[in-house]
């Protein structure tokens, strides 16, 4: 019976596989080694899984590992449709919860802040003869507006961030509706 994401302590699940892979002479990893990695992979503070805010059982509200603006949100389908318009209807309440969750979040973390949201769909018609739609993902993304961009940004249309997105999403994962 596979463990509910809650019961699995990922520290001894990575430190268990490193010593594994280092006992078999995949790689050479010291003892010290292999504690700071397992130590590191503990759910929620390091790689992906840092940066989720809020997840149900059909959508997933995450800080985008480059984002383009301190504070960046995107929500995501856990399956995979290129078109917006053909998420099933029984996704409807999942999305919506997702949506209310990371906007309460915002509201909560960063002080009701002016935002942009854009849905990103997949085309309807296949103009060139390739069939990108089963490779795209559509989802949303929420942009608070809370910097003015200066010299380099405008002058090179190169974007600063100087927000870590891990310390975003600990941000809005601590913001309690």
């Amino acid at each position: 019976v596979p463990a509910a994401k809650e019961e699995i302590d990922w520290e001894e699940a990575m430190k268990q596989e490193l010593s594994w892979l280092n006992t078999k002479g995949i790689f050479s990893l010291s003892p010290e080694d292999i504690e700071e990695i397992s130590f590191l992979s503990k759910k929620g503070t390091s790689g992906h899984n840092s940066r989720i805010v809020y997840e149900n059982k059909e959508f997933i509200v995450f800080c985008p590992y480059v984002s383009k603006y301190p504070y960046e949100l995107r929500i995501f389908s856990k399956e995979s449709h290129a078109h917006f318009h053909q998420m099933p209807d029984s996704s409807n309440e999942f999305l919506a919860d997702a949506v209310f969750t990371a906007f309460q979040k915002m509201k909560i973390a960063l002080d009701t802040p002016p935002f942009n949201m854009f849905i990103h769909t997949a085309p309807l018609t296949d103009e060139f003869g390739v069939h990108m739609h089963e490779f795209y993902h559509w989802h949303m993304e929420i942009v608070p507006h809370l910097k003015i961009d200066a010299g380099v940004e405008i002058g090179t249309g190169v974007a600063i961030n100087v927000v870590d997105p891990d310390e975003c999403a600990e941000i809005f994962r601590n913001a309690k509706i």
